[in-house]
């Protein structure tokens, strides 16, 4: 019997929390452990592991930038 996507989600979002301040060598670690469990291939375990990083870092209300610092400086028009 194959899991639901609900299953897989809840499965990938258990490893959000390793996944940031992971090494290279861990973050390979927890893609394996989540492609052996869910059945997805490395490339997408990848792209769901980003994509609810990424969400969850809007729905906090954080910019994706750590430092504060915007790369433009604003105009002075």
């Amino acid at each position: 019997m194959e899991l639901t996507l609900a299953a897989r989600k809840a499965i990938t979002k258990a490893q959000l929390a390793k996944w940031p301040k992971a090494t290279k060598a861990e973050k390979g670690a927890i893609l394996d452990a989540v492609c052996s469990v869910t059945g997805w291939h490395r490339d997408h375990a990848h792209k769901a592991i980003r994509t609810m990083l990424t969400t969850l870092i809007h729905r906090l209300g954080g910019s994706g930038n750590p430092s504060g610092v915007t790369t433009m400086p604003p105009s002075s028009s």
